[in-house]
């Protein structure tokens, strides 16, 4: 069960970072490059931790939300996928 939940986050990881990389490619200019940044960088940290087997996850991902909630535009369904991840992330990793 949990190698199947592992497996489903790493697709939906992926798949989150693809909507951001749709997003930049879109030209709009709603969420800061910066922005759009680290929460590429942070997704990749947390595919990377949620890769490794038998291995103690990191538990610091909750900053993505934070930045989210703090500097997006309200209810932009790019910053809800995000906040969903990270969710995600600390239901099965955290």
């Amino acid at each position: 069960m949990a190698q199947l939940e592992s497996r489903e986050f790493i697709e939906h990881a992926q798949s989150v970072l693809r909507r951001i990389e749709t997003y930049e490619r879109s030209g709009a200019h709603e969420i800061a490059r910066n922005d759009l940044d680290t929460a590429r960088r942070e997704i990749g940290a947390m595919l990377a931790s949620a890769s490794m087997q038998g291995s103690p996850r990191e538990r610091r991902y909750r900053t993505l939300t934070r930045m989210v909630v703090d500097q997006w535009p309200l209810g932009h369904a790019l910053g809800i996928a995000i906040s969903e991840l990270e969710e995600e992330y600390a239901r099965l990793f955290g």
